[in-house]
C-alpha cells in the first residue's frame, strides 16, 4: 500500500501525434512514462492514502450523528437546519472519498489494493445512504404547510425550497424508512457486476494490435474511438473486429 501513497494517480491516454486539425493515438504508455501533466491529481482531495483512510473513518464515526435525527425532523426548524447541515458535510466527505478510491482503481483496473480502496468507499458508500434512508420519507410525512412555516422561521432553509418542491412531486414513490433502507444496502453488493465487467474489459482481455499508417496500435477502450475514426477502412474493420472477439472468447 505505500505505493499507492507514492503514486500520483491518473489515467494513462494514448501518446499522440499531430495531423493538423486532428490527432492520431499511436501507443498505449505505462502509467509511470506518462507525463504529469496528463494525470488525475488526486493529492488535491487527499495528498495520501492514508489520510483516505482518515476520512473514510471520520464518515464512518458521523452515522450515528446522522442516525440520531431519526424521528425528529419535523421537531423544529433549528433542528431540521442542523440535519441538513450535518448531511452535507459528511455527504461531501463521502463523495471525495468515493472520488478517489474510484479514479486510483481506474488508473489501473489490475491493481488489487486500489480496487480493495474502493471497495472499501463503495461500502461505506452504502452504508451511509442506508443510515440516512428514513430522512426523505420522514420529510414528505411532513405537512407542506408545516416545511413553509419551518422556512419562514429558519432563513437558512430557504435554500432547500426547491429540493422540497421536487421531493413533493415524489410522494408515492418514497417507500418506508426500512424498505429505502434495504435498496440502500444492496447498491453495493449489485455494483459487482458492473466492477467485475470493468476489470474483465480493462484488464483482462487482450484485444491485440492493429496495423495503422503511423505504426502499431493496441486495442483498447481508450483507442478504439480513435480507431473507428481511422480514413483506412481496413483498420477500422480490424479493430472492431478485434475488439469484439476480445469478448467473444470469454462467451
Amino acid at each position: 500500500m505505500d505505493g499507492l501513497a507514492e503514486q500520483r494517480p491518473g489515467a494513462a491516454p494514448a501518446t499522440q501525434i499531430d495531423k493538423g486539425d486532428s490527432t492520431m493515438a499511436v501507443a498505449l504508455p505505462r502509467r509511470e512514462d506518462v507525463p504529469t501533466k496528463h494525470t488525475w491529481n488526486l493529492e488535491s482531495i487527499f495528498p495520501t492514502v492514508d489520510d483516505w483512510r482518515a476520512a473514510l473513518k471520520e464518515v464512518e464515526g458521523a452515522i450515528p450523528t446522522l442516525t440520531a435525527y431519526q424521528g425528529h425532523l419535523g421537531d423544529s426548524p433549528e433542528k431540521l437546519r442542523d440535519w441538513f447541515n450535518d448531511y452535507q458535510k459528511y455527504f461531501v466527505r463521502m463523495g471525495q472519498t468515493f472520488v478517489y478510491s474510484s479514479m486510483l482503481s481506474d488508473v489501473d483496473t489490475g491493481n488489487q489494493d486500489a480496487i480493495a480502496l474502493r471497495d472499501q468507499a463503495r461500502g461505506m458508500m452504502a452504508r451511509l445512504m442506508a443510515a440516512i434512508s428514513f430522512a426523505e420519507p420522514e420529510l414528505l410525512a411532513l405537512p407542506q404547510e408545516k416545511i413553509e412555516q419551518f422556512m419562514q422561521q429558519e432563513p437558512e432553509l430557504r435554500r432547500y425550497e426547491h429540493y422540497f418542491r421536487v421531493l413533493r412531486t415524489r410522494e408515492g414513490h418514497v417507500r418506508s424508512p426500512e424498505v429505502e433502507a434495504v435498496l440502500a444496502m444492496v447498491s453495493d453488493p449489485l455494483d459487482l457486476f458492473r466492477a467485475t465487467h470493468g476489470v474483465l474489459a480493462d484488464a483482462e482481455i487482450d484485444y491485440g494490435k492493429v496495423q495503422t499508417s503511423e505504426g502499431e496500435l493496441q486495442v483498447a477502450g481508450g483507442t478504439l474511438e480513435t480507431l473507428l475514426h481511422d480514413p483506412d477502412i481496413e483498420v477500422r474493420r480490424q479493430a472492431w473486429e478485434q475488439y469484439a472477439d476480445g469478448y467473444l472468447r470469454y462467451k
